[in-house]
């Protein structure tokens, strides 16, 4: 990828959005009032999760579901993202992870291992060591395979896992559950000594499409302790 910035930065008193509505009163421009837009709607990651510092915020996932339903709902529009929780337990054979979710709309029509159509939805666990284990549902690539990210700066981080493949799009939930020591070990050699962290990540910008899904019941296991993340 290449390119230029074309920055400009404004000052003014008080708050962003009576910013921006002053501005606007003055020049209506489109990218002002996407912006005052998308400040209005203050749309906010699910509770104790974050952002993962180095692919920024991009407001794409947010809590949703009944009242006290712990929901995460998704939709990109030509945009990505990755948000993260931390947690600290150890990793052993027997440690699992467990989820549910629905696709609504996959970002992609093909495979997701080469660098221009890497476009997907995942559930992912970041290690110890750095690095971490990424379950893909994937438009075509069979499940019970893997790759590295095909992202140059991404090759010795992140490895891709397929638990399930093609586009059953629609209401239908799927009840997911990985032995996650087995995985890495198959995946990414010798396993680190802890998880730390649980990552959702989208992403729809080398398509340019969109993507929309769901998660709920997010579970991490070991004997008889379970984490609800």
């Amino acid at each position: 990828l290449q390119g230029t910035l074309d920055v400009g930065v404004v000052s003014w008193r008080g708050n962003a959005i009576d910013g921006l509505a002053a501005l606007l009163e003055r020049s209506p421009a489109p990218l002002l009032a996407t912006e005052l837009q998308r400040l209005q709607a203050n749309l906010q990651p699910p509770r104790e999760w974050e952002y993962l510092l180095e692919t920024g915020i991009s407001d794409v996932f947010r809590p949703c579901g009944v009242p006290h339903h712990k929901r995460i709902c998704l939709d990109a529009v030509d945009d990505q993202g990755i948000i993260r929780k931390p947690v600290r337990i150890p990793l052993t054979p027997s440690t699992e992870i467990s989820w549910r979710w629905r696709l609504l709309e996959h970002p992609s029509r093909v495979a997701e291992d080469s660098p221009h159509s890497h476009d997907y939805i995942s559930v992912a666990c970041e290690f110890d060591n750095g690095r971490d284990l990424t379950w893909i549902w994937s438009c075509e690539l069979a499940a019970e395979t893997w790759f590295d990210c095909p992202i140059k700066a991404w090759q010795q981080r992140e490895t891709q896992f397929v638990v399930r493949s093609g586009l059953q799009q629609g209401a239908d939930w799927h009840q997911e559950r990985r032995l996650i020591y087995d995985d890495v070990a198959r995946a990414m050699g010798a396993p680190a000594q802890h998880i730390v962290a649980v990552w959702l990540i989208v992403v729809a910008t080398f398509r340019h499409g969109r993507a929309r899904a769901e998660f709920e019941a997010i579970e991490l296991h070991d004997n008889n302790t379970t984490i609800r993340v």
